[in-house]
């Protein structure tokens, strides 16, 4: 599992450098405005359905089968986003393309099914089938992307087709996600899990993931939307690989969780918070100190962001990768509300400090988004700290037969 989302990683990295250096700054936008919208509404509404796919298939549920009703409507709800996203504003984020929305629609409807495959897996606790399955989505972009680049004529949405393709993986892999002998346990409640994890969710992913949306919004150029879309894609990689191995983190605590092991969960989480506080400072020197070179690496000259920059992203990533960690211990518990809270407060003092401040666009949203960030590190760690040291809470648990 650790080696396929170490695979799945740089296979996306890997994607954003060549298309980036086949099209070019200014024609890579609508691409990298593709993958940032893609990412967004994946992670806010099909992460949530992830990781309520490893809860009942930890709790012994065949629910790839007996809970589709739900899949079916949680990604008809993320492909209708993605949609009306995209036709909104196809102008402003895909240069006119009128393609963009049929893409958008098709790779989420595809990513629906690879998150309840890869969930599946690893509430089974088949991690191996995971290190499959992002093996094979990016081995299915990359086989994609070069046939597109060999056999048609190389533009923003030929190279998009590839992002179609990758989710398909999960098809392979579906039969082996099923239990043939599943319980009978009763499904958890959907509504009350996914009401309060889409909040706190959209609250995260707005602060991660929307950023290079932002920025041209705010009036930068395509060749500034496009630095920024892969010094955030290329600074991400850490993050990638835990909401990779979160299903494998997640599955374990729950186990704890229900034996009672707070007192364990609670130190833990104290230690994570300690070392997110001193990691979050050592990104911002390390950022501004070898971030740019880091990006000349892999991109043209066109692409680098300033040093300044550079450093609050990756102050930010740590922050937010930090947070995620210590998301998954409420997330053991079902305490959603809770997280979406601390998430929408973090929100709140991004959306603040973004107009609070001044200076180029890019400058702006990479200080409101380290500050974001850093906020939701904070507030995350208070409250799983007062969570588990009640006694971990009241679990989330389905009604009682009569």
């Amino acid at each position: 599992m650790v080696l396929g989302s170490v695979i799945g990683a740089v296979g996306a990295l890997v994607f954003m450098v060549i298309a980036g250096d086949a099209l070019g700054a200014e024609a890579f936008a609508p691409v990298g405005n593709a993958w940032n919208v893609f990412f967004i509404v994946a992670t806010v509404i099909l992460v949530p359905l992830e990781q309520y796919a490893v809860r009942e298939a930890s709790r012994g549920r065949d629910t790839v089968s007996a809970d589709w009703s739900i899949h079916l409507r949680v990604g008809a709800l993320a492909t209708t986003v993605a949609v009306a996203v995209s036709w909104l504003a196809n102008d402003r984020l895909f240069q006119g393309y009128r393609v963009f929305p049929l893409l958008l629609g098709l790779m989420v409807a595809g990513l629906t099914l690879f998150s309840v495959v890869k969930g599946a897996l690893a509430g089974t606790r088949r991690f191996y089938g995971v290190g499959w399955l992002l093996t094979g989505e990016a081995a299915f972009r990359l086989v994609a992307l070069g046939v597109i680049l060999v056999t048609l004529d190389v533009g923003p949405p030929t190279v998009a087709w590839s992002m179609v393709a990758a989710p398909l993986v999960a098809l392979v892999l579906l039969r082996w996600a099923k239990q043939d002998s599943a319980s009978t346990t009763d499904r958890s409640p959907a509504l009350p899990f996914f009401s309060s994890y889409l909040l706190g969710s959209g609250a995260a992913q707005v602060l991660l993931a929307a950023s290079p949306i932002v920025v041209k919004f705010l009036g930068a150029d395509d060749v500034t939307v496009s630095a920024v879309t892969v010094t955030f894609t290329l600074f991400r990689a850490p993050l990638t690989l835990i909401f990779s191995l979160q299903g494998r983190l997640l599955s374990t605590l729950v186990r704890w969780a229900e034996a009672g092991e707070f007192r364990l969960l609670r130190v833990a989480a104290a230690k994570v918070v300690v070392g997110g506080l001193v990691l979050v400072g050592l990104a911002w020197i390390v950022g501004r100190l070898v971030g740019p070179a880091v990006v000349d690496l892999f991109y043209a000259s066109e692409f680098l962001p300033s040093s300044e920059f550079a450093g609050w992203v990756a102050a930010g990533i740590l922050a937010a990768s930090t947070a995620q960690i210590l998301g998954q211990l409420l997330v053991a518990r079902g305490q959603t509300a809770r997280l979406a809270g601390a998430w929408i407060l973090a929100l709140a003092v991004a959306t603040a400090t973004l107009f609070g401040s001044s200076g180029p666009a890019d400058h702006r949203v990479a200080v409101a988004f380290a500050v974001g960030e850093a906020s939701a590190m904070c507030a995350v760690g208070v409250v799983v700290l007062r969570t588990y040291r009640g006694g971990g809470g009241r679990p989330f648990r389905p009604p009682l037969e009569h």
